[in-house]
């Protein structure tokens, strides 16, 4: 029996799918649950790849067919679940997202009264998919908002992996859904590059995943009332008072130098109330908290330049001893905060020094 190179990749695809979901839910982390989703997903992607290789090699009955459309509702509540299991700490599988798998539910109890034809709703396939693609990204814009709003590390920030996966998992599903559909068309050449991005997109996945405690925080959703908007009426005769004290704690104390600073720590240390800080930094000073924090520490970067003006004051060291865990956050903030690059600044400074 002769084995084609798509069949090849298809093989590769499967194996790899489950090999990755069994480290996965071998690896112990503080995100095991959201391993578990991802191994969940990547085993109902090898299913249904070993599904096509069956079909290929006409090793199935029709019923064994009619179970493909099983595996398509599935993919996108369990790419939901996993995305919100990763960025929120106090989410867990409830009875009510029992809900989510009512299309499913409806699948298997067609496929039992033998009433249920692939062809037909395999369009609803991708309107599933793609609902939930955009619910994912939601909680992703969600958990961003809490980030700007509760940290100070722009390290809180680096989703953008997973924003471009669930994407990127969304249009392979699709576009190989569609070339099963259209399966007349000579599409070969089109499929086997949707094939090796599925490949590619299950490596990617599988870095990223033994990566996330370092990148994803676990944020409560109880901290969504930090985001806005904050209005008039929440204004307090002791606001100013309360900005003017949060300056100063932060001016002596310096404690924007640490970098992974939280604004709960923050409010331990300053005796400031959580939503007091937010509310005052948000309504007068019109910043988010890292963008506050930023702000002392790009003060503290310019006043380190003016002392260490010679050739050899490097961003990355400035970087470091402002409390910065990113140069690229760091040199962003700096132009954000001064109109000027590092190095626009440094000559401006090393001039000014020489002339005078």
């Amino acid at each position: 029996m002769s084995i084609t190179i798509m069949e090849a990749v298809d093989m590769v695809i499967v194996i790899q799918c489950l090999l990755v979901a069994f480290l996965l839910v071998s690896f112990k982390s503080k995100h095991h649950d959201s391993n578990k989703f991802l191994a969940s997903f990547l085993v109902i992607l090898a299913l249904q790849f070993s599904s096509k290789l069956a079909i290929d090699h006409a090793l199935y009955t029709s019923s064994f067919v009619t179970f493909n459309c099983f595996y398509g509702f599935l993919y996108g509540p369990i790419l939901y679940f996993y995305t919100n299991t990763l960025l929120f700490k106090e989410y867990h599988f409830k009875l009510s997202d029992l809900f989510h798998l009512l299309p499913v539910g409806a699948i298997v109890a067609l496929y039992f009264f033998n009433s249920i034809n692939c062809s037909e709703i395999t369009p609803l396939i991708y309107v599933s998919i793609t609902i939930y693609i955009a619910l994912s990204l939601k909680q992703l814009n969600t958990y961003r908002k809490i980030c700007v709003q509760t940290q100070s590390s722009s390290k809180a920030l680096e989703m953008v992996w997973l924003q471009w996966t669930i994407i990127l998992i969304g249009l392979t599903l699709i576009l190989e859904g569609l070339i099963q559909y259209f399966n007349k068309l000579e599409l070969t050449a089109t499929e086997m590059v949707i094939h090796l991005a599925v490949l590619i997109v299950i490596n990617i996945i599988f870095y990223k995943s033994l990566k996330q405690p370092q990148l994803f925080l676990g944020l409560s959703y109880n901290n969504k009332a930090l985001t806005g908007p904050f209005v008039e009426e929440q204004k307090s005769p002791s606001d100013k008072k309360k900005l003017d004290e949060l300056n100063t704690y932060l001016t002596t104390s310096k404690i924007f130098l640490q970098p992974e600073l939280t604004i709960f720590h923050l409010s331990e240390m300053s005796k400031i109330s959580v939503h007091d800080i937010s509310f005052i930094i948000n309504y007068y000073n019109h910043l988010t908290f890292i963008s506050y924090i930023n702000s002392f520490r790009i003060n503290f970067a310019k006043k380190l330049i003016q002392t260490n003006s010679h050739s050899d004051c490097k961003a990355s060291d400035i970087m470091i001893k402002s409390g910065f865990n990113s140069l690229k956050a760091f040199k962003k903030a700096f132009k954000t905060t001064t109109g000027k690059s590092f190095s626009e600044y440094k000559k401006t400074i090393t001039h000014s020094n020489t002339t005078g």
